[in-house]
């Protein structure tokens, strides 16, 4: 019965054009693209110098066991889909060239967001930079705090303080203030 449960959850995948798999090289994430159709896999990488690695090749090879054991579970999996094959740690590999580069050290996972977002399976959608990764990583909280598929209602939420919270020390830095504030004295006394 188990088997059967974790088989349903993968035959939506076989449904899709493409899947994107969001991968990680140590520090560094980037996009990998199963598409089907051409038998490909697409690299979408905001540092082409950093290849992937086995991650690449173990993720599609336990994906490939999956579907395997997904079709020998159930016969009508052959039937649903358009996949030529299940072999996908054997499909070629296209790394994407020409696709925004990142210009600091900690943007890779927003760049991944991005190129999920607007790849096409041929080119980006929308053209992107640096600069407006920089304004989406700004962004993105609000997003997600205020989507519909949020299931906190924020409007709703009390802006008093909780009654568990520890109280913040506010002395020293209010001393500090009112010394500033206070023309010719040095400990905000008159």
């Amino acid at each position: 019965m188990e088997k059967l449960r974790w088989v349903t959850k993968v035959l939506p995948y076989l449904k899709h054009d493409m899947i994107f798999l969001a991968l990680n090289r140590g520090l560094h994430w980037y996009v990998a693209v199963i598409i089907p159709e051409e038998r490909d896999i697409q690299i979408l990488n905001s540092i082409p110098s950093m290849e992937p690695g086995d991650e690449l090749q173990q993720t599609l090879e336990g994906i490939a066991a999956y579907l395997r054991m997904a079709e020998e579970t159930l016969k009508e999996v052959s039937k649903s889909h358009k996949w030529p094959d299940y072999d996908v740690h054997l499909w070629s590999r296209t790394t994407i060239k020409n696709l925004p580069k990142q210009k600091d050290q900690s943007s890779c996972g927003l760049f991944v967001l991005l190129f999920i977002q607007y790849w096409t399976g041929k080119k980006l959608s929308k053209k992107f930079t640096q600069k407006d990764v920089d304004i989406y990583r700004k962004q993105l909280p609000c997003d997600m705090l205020y989507s519909g598929k949020n299931k906190i209602d924020v409007r709703k939420m009390s802006k008093k303080p909780d009654a568990d919270a520890v109280p913040a020390r506010r002395s020293s830095r209010r001393k500090r203030k009112r010394t500033e504030d206070v023309p010719g004295t040095l400990s905000g006394e008159d």
